[in-house]
Formats: structure tokens, C-alpha cells, sequence
């Protein structure tokens, strides 16, 4: 929404930095190898399609920084 915003303010530009970002995390017991890599594809995909939601609604896919996978 902001780069569609910017372009039509001369002088305006769009920082790379986040704003108002909410940090979550997920735990769970070791030793649970299974139950680690079903969480992880499930967040990984879920960054991904609220990114692409996002950006659906929006109209904009140039610029826009997807959500980056978990390590």
C-alpha cells in the first residue's frame, strides 16, 4: 500500500525497513523430529500465503518482500 502511496508524492520513497512487525514463535518437546517438520512447512506456508494475500489485496507484487522462510 505504501509504494502505491509514494508514487504519487514527488520526493516520496518507501523505507526497507519493517514497521509495527509481531514476532511469535512456536515451541515444542525435543526428540520430536516429526512434529518439528510438520510445524515448520505450516509456518513457512502460512508467511507465504499472508504474504500473498497481502499483496493480492493490495494490487502491488513489485517490491513487495515476502515473509522469509523459517531456519
Amino acid at each position: 500500500m505504501l509504494i502505491g502511496l509514494a508514487e504519487g508524492l514527488p520526493g516520496a520513497r518507501v523505507l526497507d525497513d519493517r514497521f509495527a512487525v509481531a514476532e511469535m514463535c512456536m515451541a515444542l518437546p525435543k526428540g520430536r523430529p516429526a512434529a518439528l517438520q510438520y510445524v515448520t512447512a505450516f509456518v513457512d506456508q502460512a508467511k507465504k500465503s499472508a504474504s500473498d494475500r497481502a499483496c493480492d489485496r493490495s494490487g502491488r507484487a513489485a517490491g513487495a518482500a515476502a515473509a522469509q522462510p523459517t531456519q
